[in-house]
């Protein structure tokens, strides 16, 4: 199907790498999240590495933010 892999990274931090294509990734509310931030204006990122399984597309969907304050 699709998918592709990126990374997410919050103020210039990269979390890690994910993939869409492996298995033990499960897609779902909560999948990616920090509560250990400060008070204020962050930035978060979303970024499509490029590199897909032979034969798959490179695409990743984003269905939506919650903030908490």
């Amino acid at each position: 199907c699709c998918g592709g892999q990126f990374e997410v990274s919050i103020d210039g931090v990269v979390d890690q790498l994910y993939d869409l294509y492996d298995p033990a990734f499960k897609m779902g509310p909560g999948q990616w999240y920090s509560n250990d931030l400060p008070r204020g204006e962050h930035t978060l990122k979303i970024r499509v590495n490029g590199t897909h399984e032979l034969g798959k597309s490179n695409t990743v969907y984003v269905d939506g933010f919650t903030f908490v304050n």
